[in-house]
């Protein structure tokens, strides 16, 4: 699967270099579904390298999830210029608030 970035819920199963969505981002929510291992690590950060979420496995079938409450949209925070640093294993998935 390659990462799927559009709609109300992004899913990212490759950590990107560089930035997933330039500008302004209002995230809602974070879940990582499927770390496959004790170790493998998930890391969402900002333009700043400020840490949106962080999660690292202790298992297999890890799952992991961040729900946002600040920002300007009720329930969102905003990101400038998300991107995902890191994964290790598994899938995220970025619910964007409208």
């Amino acid at each position: 699967m390659a990462n799927s970035i559009g709609g109300a819920v992004w899913a990212v199963d490759t950590a990107a270099a560089g930035t997933v969505q330039a500008g302004v981002t209002f995230v809602a929510k974070v879940r990582w579904v499927g770390g496959s291992a004790a170790g493998h690590e998930a890391k969402v950060t900002d333009v700043s390298d400020r840490v949106v979420f962080h999660a690292i496995a202790t298992g297999a079938n890890y799952t992991a999830e961040s729900v946002y409450s600040q920002g300007m949209f009720p329930g969102s925070l905003p990101v400038t210029d998300l991107k995902v640093a890191t994964l290790g294993s598994g899938t995220l998935y970025i619910e964007i608030a409208r």
